[in-house]
């Protein structure tokens, strides 16, 4: 099974989280650490200390490359994505192939927010998608 919201972070290993700020603070400082999960967060290239693993991808105005420290998650990890809003899909899609390049179990995304009129879901197929909000 995999998260969802209302159940505990315990059923995941560790969140990934792809550029949302709000989501960062508030699970990095609040819910991971109490929890016992990482929180692994991926950037833009060249904001990462560390060797990295990434993929570029297409966004609806042109294209992008999202990165994660290449050892910040153990082969086989269960992971949970997060992100603040799913519009096109583009950057979950490349979060969760990041995720699987390293080795990860992606079981689920939360997201904030969903522009449904966008069809972002239909660039993650397969993945569970946990929406709060649906515009």
């Amino acid at each position: 099974c995999c998260w969802a919201p209302g159940r505990p972070l315990s059923l995941v290993e560790a969140v990934r989280g792809a550029r949302c700020r709000s989501a960062w603070i508030h699970l990095r400082r609040r819910d991971c650490p109490r929890t016992g999960r990482r929180f692994c967060g991926l950037r833009k290239p060249g904001k990462l200390p560390a060797k990295t693993i990434g993929i570029d991808y297409a966004l609806e105005y042109g294209s992008d490359r999202i990165e994660m420290h290449a050892d910040a998650i153990r082969v086989g990890a269960r992971v949970l994505l997060v992100d603040d809003v799913l519009a096109t899909g583009g950057t979950l899609a490349a979060t969760a192939e990041v995720a699987r390049q390293a080795g990860a179990e992606v079981v689920a995304a939360a997201i904030v927010a969903e522009i449904a009129a966008l069809d972002g879901r239909a660039r993650c197929p397969g993945l569970r998608l946990h929406v709060l909000l649906q515009f």
